[in-house]
C-alpha cells in the first residue's frame, strides 16, 4: 500500500465558531480496514452527552410512537394516582404511584407500539415484494406473448413464401 496522508477534518468549532463539537468526524481518506479508525478513537460517555442538544428534547414528541405512549402513560398515571388518593393514600404516596405508573405504562406502551409498527412495516415490505413479483410475472408473460406473436408472424411469412408460385410460371 502506498503511504497516504490522512487529512485532518476540521472540528465543528473551527468551522462554525461554536465551542462544542456535535459529532466525531471520521478521517477523509484512509486505506486501512474499517475498524482501524474506531481502534484509534474510543468515544466516551462525555462525547455521547455532548451530542445531545436542547433541540432534541423539543422534538421528542415528533418521534414515532412517543406521543401515543406519553398520552397513555399520562392517563394511566392520573387514574392510578387518583385511585390511590381516593382509597386512602396521602398526597405524596398518590403522587409516587402516579409517577411510577406513568413511567411504567409509558415504557410498556412505547415498546408495544414499536412492536406493532415494526410488524406493520414488515407487512408493507412483504406486500411490496409481492407486488414487485406480480409485476415481473406480468412483464414476462407479456414479453413471452410478444415473442410468440413475432415467431408466429415469421412462420406465417415463411409458409406464404413456400406456397407462392415462382414468378416464371405463368399458369
Amino acid at each position: 500500500m502506498a503511504d497516504t496522508e490522512i487529512t485532518k477534518v476540521p472540528q465543528q468549532s473551527q468551522v462554525n465558531g461554536e465551542d462544542q463539537k456535535r459529532y466525531l468526524a471520521p478521517p477523509a481518506v484512509t486505506d486501512s480496514i474499517a475498524n482501524d479508525y474506531s481502534d484509534r478513537i474510543v468515544p466516551s460517555i462525555t462525547d455521547g452527552f455532548k451530542t445531545i442538544q436542547w433541540n432534541d428534547f423539543k422534538k421528542v414528541h415528533q418521534q414515532p410512537c412517543v406521543r401515543d405512549s406519553y398520552l397513555l402513560g399520562m392517563g394511566t398515571g392520573f387514574g392510578i394516582g387518583g385511585l390511590r388518593f381516593v382509597l386512602g393514600g396521602g398526597v405524596p404516596k398518590a403522587c409516587n404511584w402516579a409517577v411510577a405508573s406513568f413511567v411504567t405504562s409509558s415504557l410498556i406502551s412505547y415498546e408495544f407500539f414499536q412492536y406493532r409498527r415494526n410488524k406493520e412495516k414488515e407487512g408493507v415490505r412483504r406486500a411490496m415484494e409481492i407486488i414487485e413479483r406480480k409485476r415481473l410475472e406480468k412483464e414476462t408473460k407479456l414479453l413471452e406473448r410478444k415473442q410468440k406473436a413475432l415467431q408466429e408472424a415469421k412462420d406465417k411469412v415463411a409458409r406464404e413464401a413456400l406456397q407462392q408460385k415462382p414468378w416464371y410460371k405463368i399458369w
